[in-house]
């Protein structure tokens, strides 16, 4: 069989649309969908992952397109009904990948989800639903990893008021569990034969008031080792409020390097203000500072909980964050700007290059992966409220893939549907247009746009334009034009049409 390096998107098929590098998905409630990018051993898969709410409002269906090397549409997968797309990254054994997932109560119109574990093959086509837990009310579930002929994971559930890890055969039966009172778990890791789970309130571990983080070290037979709270990561200490920089819990990842020292990265507040600063920290086995790099000035900089904002990969550590998301104002914030934060590394905590892409409007980014050239890919949300209100629709959101080479620079990402590209690095809409243009110029501030005439005369300019600002063109002749857009680091150009009403 032939093999091909694949990414997988993961969608709502009634709603989708491909704008440029952007997939453009419609639905009610933004912060009920969810976009990442997924790696396996041998492919390179985006998942989109999207809750359509109706009536009943718990019902939704996805589906995976699977794309070549080349971006050539190559299978399309149905998934069944009420699963989850998978969000966490998936785990391959032998020919076979596990992913971690939630089932929705088809016979309950509000939020029951139940834990489960799908076996699929290679080709991403399910073969096994194995349901873990029964019907709950708000849970968060980790990975899924394999140690010793066992699979492991976990769940924290706000019914139970804590977090269960579960230990499975190779038929996924529980054969043993750990509840841990009161505790959240985000993800689980092999570390020198154990399992490390990164989360917050453990148990053997500090009081927790401040809400670090904390890395839980157990056995194979589920039992505590060790707890270690990431409460104060620098040597120094703010005079100003008398506190130490750690790392949150609802913001960390922690991941073993090697046998000798792991990663742990998140944020917390910066220099005693309300704004968060990014944190990049190397531990050695016994838990000592290895490195330290904080990332903080008079802009919120965090990492966003439910993302896949880290991948390592031949020495090298790429982070994803974001600049200007407030946690406290979540379902408003989307009317605001912000910025994707992208943060290479080696893996001695060295630094390589910091990149800013967006401000535009609103991003929300999800997930990052590295890419077969030494570059990477970023999948998440962007929303834009002017765009928004123009169509008439107050909730749009829209999934976007941007792609950067090795140094970080901006790569245009292309897709192609039988043989046709059907994306381009700008889009001009309507085309033709009557009254009114817009132009969609992603990651990009600073905008210039001009419009010319076929004899090179300007007819109209914007300066400091605004993705998606509507264009007056009514006092433009009918017939052809052509326009130009300037940035701080790109120029595009092309033609649009001028129709009569």
């Amino acid at each position: 069989m032939k093999k091909y390096s694949l990414f997988f998107i993961s969608f709502v098929l009634s709603c989708f649309q491909i704008y440029a590098q952007i997939f453009g998905l419609r639905q009610h409630n933004p912060e009920k969908y969810y976009s990442s990018l997924l790696p396996s051993t041998s492919t390179t898969f985006a998942s989109v992952y999207c809750v359509n709410y109706g009536v009943p409002s718990n019902k939704f269906q996805n589906q995976i397109l699977v794309f070549d090397a080349n971006h050539h549409l190559i299978d399309s997968i149905a998934q069944p009904k009420n699963i989850s797309c998978p969000i966490q990254y998936p785990l391959r054994v032998n020919a076979q990948v596990y992913n971690t997932g939630f089932e929705v109560d088809s016979l309950n119109s509000g939020f029951d989800y139940r834990l489960i574990v799908t076996k699929s093959d290679t080709n991403n086509h399910i073969q096994n639903i194995k349901v873990l837990s029964p019907f709950l009310y708000g849970f968060r579930y980790s990975n899924i990893v394999y140690l010793n002929n066992n699979y492991y994971l976990s769940i924290s559930s706000n019914y139970h008021n804590g977090t269960f890890v579960y230990k499975l055969n190779n038929n996924l039966q529980k054969t043993d569990s750990l509840f841990l009172f009161n505790s959240t778990n985000f993800q689980i890791n092999i570390f020198n034969n154990n399992l490390l789970l990164n989360g917050s309130s453990f148990p053997n571990c500090a009081t927790n008031l401040s809400g670090y983080a904390q890395k839980l070290m157990i056995d194979t037979a589920l039992n505590i080792i060790s707890c270690k709270e990431l409460n104060s990561l620098n040597t120094s200490t703010l005079s100003s409020c008398n506190m130490t920089m750690g790392i949150q819990g609802g913001y960390c990842k922690i991941q073993p390097l090697s046998n000798t020292k792991y990663l742990a990265i998140g944020s917390d507040y910066y220099n005693c203000s309300a704004n968060y600063a990014i944190i990049n920290a190397i531990l050695d086995k016994n838990d000592a500072l290895v490195s330290y790099k904080l990332y903080g000035d008079n802009r919120t900089k965090n990492y966003l909980d439910l993302t896949n904002y880290l991948a390592i990969h031949n020495n090298q550590i790429l982070t994803l964050g974001v600049i200007g998301h407030d946690f406290q104002t979540l379902q408003t914030q989307q009317s605001k700007p912000s910025k994707l934060f992208i943060n290479k590394l080696d893996t001695s905590g060295n630094e390589i290059w910091v990149k800013e892409f967006g401000g535009d409007m609103y991003y929300r980014p999800q997930s990052i992966i590295f890419a077969n050239d030494g570059g990477c890919l970023i999948a998440g949300l962007r929303y834009d409220s002017i765009y928004a209100s123009s169509i008439g629709l107050t909730n749009i959101m829209q999934s976007f893939l941007l792609k950067l080479d090795a140094n970080g620079n901006y790569n245009a990402l292309g897709l192609t549907e039988n043989g046709k590209n059907v994306s381009n690095q700008i889009k001009c809409f309507p085309n033709p247009a009557q009254q009114t243009l817009f132009f969609d110029v992603p990651f990009e501030e600073n905008i210039e746009v001009e419009i010319f005439d076929l004899l090179g005369r300007r007819v109209l300019r914007k300066e400091n334009y605004k993705n998606y600002t509507a264009i007056n063109i009514e006092g433009l002749a009918q017939g052809a034009y052509l326009y130009q857009i300037k940035t701080k680091t790109s120029f595009y150009s092309g033609k649009f049409l001028k129709t009569s009403d």
